[in-house]
């Protein structure tokens, strides 16, 4: 069984209920930004993630497994190529990848995005401005969403979300700017907590769930 990373640590964080604290408890989008600088995004009932829909009643394949590729939305018309084949994707500006290199660009000698991370937690001006400048556009691809979808929350996943001190805040500025006024003040946007536990619990989730649908058939 193969399965896109994004797919399977969206869906262990729809099953488990990550975040998910509103009172209806649907209209949830999760975005998830893997190492590899994939974004994807599902909503509880109806917005199809990386390839898939997640409806309550489970996870339906859809045409060619190219829905709700959130990374692939253009946020800078000219920007960095993408390996999609377009340019200026969100994830090139928001994944951890993306941070890498916009740090070298400004001159740090960093190899990871957790080096980068450490650098600006010292006080490096440069790194911060990376961190701050992922999160406006993250911000910017975020706040289109809002108002297409108006959903309850938005819950930020994957490795680069554990630098969520220094790019939050300008998620937030950009959705409030960019955004519906209405829907931009009611949907939460926080931190998925699950981490990057998430893609192995998503992937036995995944076998388990295909094992007990060859049984029943």
């Amino acid at each position: 069984m193969l399965e896109q990373q994004a797919n399977v640590r969206l869906v262990e964080r729809a099953a488990s209920g990550d975040q998910v604290t509103d009172e209806e408890g649907y209209f949830t989008t999760f975005v998830d930004g893997t190492v590899d600088g994939a974004v994807a995004t599902y909503d509880l009932r109806l917005v199809p993630q990386a390839g898939s829909l997640l409806p309550r009643s489970g996870v339906t394949a859809i045409t060619v497994g190219t829905a709700g590729e959130v990374g692939h939305i253009c946020v800078e018309p000219n920007g960095h190529p993408c390996g999609c084949g377009s340019r200026g994707c969100i994830e090139q500006y928001a994944s951890a990848t993306a941070i890498i290199r916009s740090a070298i660009n400004a001159g740090l000698e960093v190899g990871s995005s957790s080096a980068v991370y450490e650098a600006a937690k010292s006080g490096d001006k440069r790194a911060s401005a990376v961190f701050s400048s992922m999160g406006s556009y993250l911000g910017i691809g975020l706040a289109g969403l809002v108002n297409v979808l108006n959903p309850e929350m938005i819950v930020l996943g994957g490795g680069v979300s554990a630098a969520w001190d220094l790019f939050a805040d300008e998620v937030r500025r950009e959705v409030n700017e960019r955004a519906f006024p209405e829907p931009a003040d009611r949907v939460k946007i926080v931190r998925a907590e699950l981490g990057d536990d998430a893609g192995i619990l998503g992937a036995a989730r995944a076998v388990f769930a295909s094992v007990r649908r060859g049984a029943a058939n």
